[in-house]
C-alpha cells in the first residue's frame, strides 16, 4: 500500500497529465494537420504527434509549464522524431514569432550543412499558412519531402 506521499504525487501527476491531454487536443483542434511546410505525410497518412517547444525531459513536466497549447505545435512523426531531419534531432525548430506562441505564426528553421547557424524554411502569416517563400527554400522543402516519400514508398 502506497503512503501519503507516494499518492499525493501520483494524484498531482494524474492531474498534470489530464490537463496536458486537454492541452493536446486543443492543439490538435486548431492546427488540424502537420504545420511543417510542404509536408506531403497527408499522402502517406502518416501518424500526427504534439511536439513541444521544449522537450519534457526525464523530469518530465512537474510544473506543466512545458505543456500549454501555445508551447506545443502538431507535425507528423516523421518530422516529429522519425527522420534524421526532425525535431527531436534537433535539425529542424520552430520559433514563435509573436507572444501567442504556436497560436500564432512561427517560423520553420533547420541546421545549416556546418551544423552551425539556423536558415529559415518557411514563416507563417498565421497557424498553417505560409507566407510567400524563395525558390531556394522551396527547394530545400521539396528535397525534405522527396526524402519522406522515398522512405514511405
Amino acid at each position: 500500500m502506497k503512503g501519503p506521499t507516494a499518492r499525493r504525487r501520483a494524484s498531482k501527476a494524474g492531474r498534470l497529465k489530464r490537463v496536458e491531454n486537454k492541452n493536446k487536443e486543443k492543439v490538435r483542434l486548431r492546427d488540424r494537420t502537420c504545420r511543417f511546410p510542404l509536408c506531403p505525410c497527408q499522402r502517406w497518412n502518416l501518424f500526427l504527434e504534439v511536439s513541444h517547444a521544449e522537450h519534457k525531459g526525464m523530469g518530465g513536466d512537474p510544473t506543466g509549464e512545458r505543456s500549454t497549447p501555445d508551447r506545443m505545435i502538431y507535425v507528423c512523426n516523421w518530422r516529429h522524431k522519425e527522420s534524421h531531419i526532425s525535431i527531436d534531432k534537433k535539425a529542424i525548430r520552430w520559433v514563435p514569432l509573436t507572444a501567442a506562441g504556436s497560436n500564432g505564426p512561427v517560423e520553420w528553421q533547420a541546421k545549416g550543412d556546418d551544423g552551425g547557424e539556423w536558415i529559415t524554411l518557411a514563416r507563417e502569416s498565421e497557424p498553417g499558412r505560409l507566407l510567400p517563400i524563395d525558390p531556394w527554400q522551396r527547394a530545400l522543402l521539396h528535397a525534405m519531402a522527396t526524402e519522406l516519400s522515398a522512405h514511405a514508398a
